[in-house]
């Protein structure tokens, strides 16, 4: 299937060679505040620029695990090694982990997930590699000081890298070399995306450069062209500055940055009982008996436990929709109707953004944090979002 998009920075010209859903179901496409790419794939299953039903994101993440297993083909893969790339696959990578623990009970005790980071924990030992076309090319992996983590991380027979899309594969490339000086005894590679955009001339380039046998995995295979319009302009952003700076308070507790054998877990109603909400429903408490519209917004690279409040609010029988807060600025127009901008809050001074965010259409909103926050902060005031802090 052949289409071509047309946004205020270009023309894109895609081609779908395979899908497991349709196009629409899964991308809408916006222009870049980016000098260095003027597209963004949209992704309509991600749950990070436009909202989605935690189920529907759920069916994909066990559907990518399955296709992961399905590559592995039975073979001993242990150790495995999973890293997913901050901040927007973050959530997705940590959630396709649990349902490759769940599908495949042999990797348990045998496998460890970690996320790439934009912040620093002074006391580890750092791997960098950069995504060469993003606002904010560096990234961080948090190199485990000891134990079975640190095992699994040196000695990995099977590398997953796991990210929302596939453009050209330049950060997967530059990471799994990366990776490869710590592990030069690295017998497969798994490229993990939702969507793989790199066609299939580039696709093969990519994995005959990459330093060990390589397979993607994906629930759409593709190509695109991109077009620039001459006469846009693009409007000066600030650079996102501040990723060397340590955030060892931020990481005392460590959600998968430094690495985990096992996902967290958490007592979302424990959580909740700073917020009133128990008290607020009385009797029937909250969750309530009856449905509520919800938005549960993550921040930034805290995404897989907001994801897991949500789905837990879905189960309780409520509507929800789960997105996220991002770095990455976009222009206006195509699949992003809406734009709020606010100070990050994790001391860097870098503006932060949620697109697509209408308060209106829901009863609640909540921030889910992993930072504390200022009650004035113009992000609670600008969605009018109850905090929620892990």
């Amino acid at each position: 299937m052949k289409s071509k998009v047309e946004l205020p920075a270009g023309t894109l010209s895609l081609e779908v060679a395979r899908s497991d859903y349709s196009l629409e179901h899964l991308c809408g496409f916006a222009s870049r505040a980016n000098a260095k790419r003027g597209f963004l794939f949209v992704s309509k299953v991600l749950g990070k620029h436009i909202p989605v039903k935690p189920s529907s994101m759920t069916e994909i993440h066990s559907k990518l695990a399955a296709k992961i297993l399905e590559v592995l083909g039975g073979q001993n893969a242990a150790p495995v090694l999973c890293i997913a790339l901050a901040e927007t696959a973050t959530g997705l990578g940590q959630s396709v982990y649990e349902h490759l623990l769940e599908q495949d009970a042999a990797l348990k005790g045998q496998s460890m997930f970690v996320h790439s980071s934009r912040y620093r924990v002074s006391t580890h030992n750092i791997l960098g590699f950069e995504e060469s076309h993003s606002h904010a090319s560096d990234h961080l992996i948090h190199i485990p000081d000891g134990g079975l983590e640190r095992s699994i991380f040196s000695s990995a027979k099977t590398l997953i890298l796991i990210d929302d899309e596939m453009s050209t594969g330049s950060t997967f490339l530059n990471l799994a070399r990366a990776y490869q000086t710590q592990n030069p005894g690295l017998e497969r590679i798994v490229l993990v995306t939702l969507t793989d955009w790199a066609g299939g001339e580039r696709r093969r380039e990519l994995l005959a450069q990459m330093p060990a046998p390589t397979h993607p995995v994906s629930v759409l295979e593709g190509q695109y062209q991109w077009t620039v319009n001459p006469d846009f302009v693009l409007a000066p952003t600030r650079a996102a500055h501040g990723n060397g700076e340590a955030k060892d308070a931020l990481l005392e507790r460590n959600f998968a940055r430094l690495g985990v054998l096992e996902n967290p877990r958490v007592d979302f109603r424990e959580i909740l009982k700073p917020t009133g909400l128990l008290e607020r429903y009385g009797k029937v408490g909250f969750p309530p008996p009856y449905p509520l519209n919800i938005l549960v917004l993550g921040t930034g690279e805290f995404s897989y436990l907001p994801f897991k409040f949500a789905q837990w609010l879905e189960w309780e029988g409520q509507k929800v929709h789960f997105q996220s807060t991002t770095r990455s600025p976009i222009v206006l127009g195509g699949a992003i109707r809406t734009k709020l901008e606010f100070p990050d809050h994790y001391g860097d001074d870098i503006p932060n953004y949620v697109y697509n965010l209408e308060p209106h259409d829901y009863d609640l909103i909540f921030v889910c944090l992993e930072t504390p926050l200022d009650l004035s902060h113009p992000l609670l005031e600008l969605t009018k979002a109850i905090p929620v802090f892990f």
